[in-house]
């Protein structure tokens, strides 16, 4: 009889609590399966992220393939492809497979929210042993994404970066390699609640603003910043879009603001017609000259790829301890709707992971 795994599938369009089934009975994965450049991996624990909920709430579903939801994980390696070099049987690992092979007809390519994927081995790279499996099943597309975000923004020892959402599963991250980058003589400043900033002052951050003590978050940082505004501001959270349009107030003239997050959609709230008049507005006071109400500072969006470049560079950060991964809570495989419902609450501290098994 064919050995079969648990894995959450979907197959159609809808929230997470709607369309999610947990399967007991997919056809496990083989080695035989396997490209030159493929490997086989034993899923540990998989972070639940922000936009699987958009995913599978706005897009439609293209094939009659069951869909297996999320990316980031942490594993061991059960076999590997001939061509594959860098890994090996038995190692314990990290990363996230590219969303581009979610929609093929491939079947060995799917999400990681089962006990057993096939990924590309180069999405995929050793855990550091100072880095437990959970706490490192939430790097892997978090931590390309900030990386890229540095490159884009041109990041430099000694500048000064504001990052809103710090407290978050793409901030908590975005603290440390900023901070990683721009050095002692460089400052780090994260937007939080209160109740957060001890974790993101653990993380690197130099200073905290408590956005829940003011109603206009960005008056209270022209307040305290106009004099040394900063050269990268990166939004992780996407709540307050005046964010950017007040930001001449505390970011320098060639300074660069990095849209990072759009909570409201990604988690069901204006969802497409939000985004879109949001783009409407935001292209009016990008293009507009300032007299007439533009904004005169430099915008960025980025949606981050994992690529080996990335890859590669996220163990060397976690081994010299310029990277570690933070844990809002862990939810086991049969509860993993629990894990997407505290995602939606936009309060998690960090990354929130379902636990697939024990490895």
């Amino acid at each position: 009889m064919a050995a079969t795994m648990r894995a959450w599938t979907f197959t159609s369009r809808g929230t997470p609590s709607s369309v999610l089934k947990l399967r007991n009975d997919l056809p496990k994965p083989s080695p035989a399966m396997l490209g030159p450049h493929d490997v086989l991996v034993k899923v540990a624990y998989v972070a639940v992220f922000q936009g699987s909920a958009a995913i599978m709430n706005i897009i439609p579903h293209f094939n009659s393939n069951l869909w297996i939801p999320e990316s980031n994980f942490s594993g061991l390696i059960e076999a590997i492809g001939r061509d594959v070099q860098h890994l090996k049987v038995g190692d314990a690992v990290f990363g996230s497979p590219n969303p581009k092979h979610y929609t093929k007809r491939e079947t060995k390519y799917n999400g990681m929210m089962a006990e057993f994927a096939i990924i590309h081995a180069g999405q995929v790279v050793r855990k550091p042993d100072n880095i437990a499996f959970d706490a490192a099943a939430g790097l892997a597309a978090e931590g390309c994404t900030i990386l890229q975000f540095c490159q884009k923004t041109k990041i430099k020892e000694g500048d000064r970066v504001l990052i809103c959402g710090a407290s978050g599963g793409l901030g908590s991250v975005a603290v440390q390699i900023a901070k990683s980058i721009v050095g002692e003589e460089g400052a780090v400043v994260g937007i939080c609640s209160a109740a957060n900033a001890d974790l993101v002052k653990g993380l690197g951050a130099d200073e905290v603003v408590d956005y829940k003590s003011h109603s206009r978050l960005s008056d209270h940082l022209a307040e305290l910043y106009s004099a040394k505004p900063f050269n990268v501001i990166m939004d992780c959270a996407g709540v307050d879009d005046s964010l950017y349009f007040e930001s001449p107030r505390y970011l320098s003239p060639d300074g660069v603001f990095l849209a990072g997050g759009r909570m409201g959609v990604t988690h069901g709230g204006g969802g497409i017609l939000d985004i879109l008049s949001f783009l409407v507005v935001l292209q009016l006071r990008m293009h507009w000259p300032s007299v007439l109400g533009g904004t005169p500072r430099t915008l960025m969006f980025h949606s981050g790829e994992v690529i080996p470049e990335s890859m590669q560079e996220l163990p060397r950060l976690v081994e010299k301890g310029q990277l570690r991964g933070v844990i809002d809570g862990e939810w086991p495989m049969e509860d993993a709707i629990k894990a997407y419902q505290r995602v939606a609450t936009g309060r998690a501290r960090g990354k929130v992971v379902v636990r697939v098994q024990d490895v």
